[in-house]
């Protein structure tokens, strides 16, 4: 039986990496993190999704959520790195498309400060995020 095969059923998952901020800077990668997408596959009642300080390594460690988790309708995606608006944009697009998945209703995301330009979003891509869900990319992101 696989470890995971418990947490079926888990609704809400919350994830934090770490970042120093004496030093601005990520704290090294824990070993785990490449499991993660992988961890999510199983997760079929997931609800909500929250990650934050995490480097998702340029979008190989975040979770393929156009094909996972099929009752997900809140991703949340605060100060972290290594990841791009475009990806993301892609998933919430799959999700639309996908029969028995249901689609994004709110996202946030909520870039480091001096992230560069793929973390965030631009005023096209908020345009289409808010025509097509509940979309924050402020300070106000927490407050859905």
């Amino acid at each position: 039986m696989d470890k995971l095969d418990s947490l079926r059923c888990l609704r809400v998952a919350a994830l934090s990496g770490y970042f120093d901020p004496q030093t601005q800077s990520e704290a090294p990668s824990h070993n785990y993190w490449p499991a993660v997408p992988a961890a999510f596959m199983k997760l079929h009642d997931l609800r909500l999704s929250s990650f934050r300080d995490v480097d998702f390594g340029d979008n190989k460690w975040f979770p393929d959520f156009g094909r996972c988790c099929p009752r997900l309708k809140t991703l949340v995606v605060a100060y972290c790195t290594g990841y791009t608006v475009s990806r993301i944009r892609s998933i919430v697009e799959m999700r639309i498309k996908r029969v028995h998945f249901d689609s994004l209703e709110s996202l946030c995301v909520e870039p480091r400060f001096g992230t560069g330009p793929a973390c965030r979003v631009s005023a096209e891509d908020a345009a289409w995020f808010e025509g097509v869900l509940n979309f924050k990319n402020s300070h106000l992101a927490w407050y859905f």
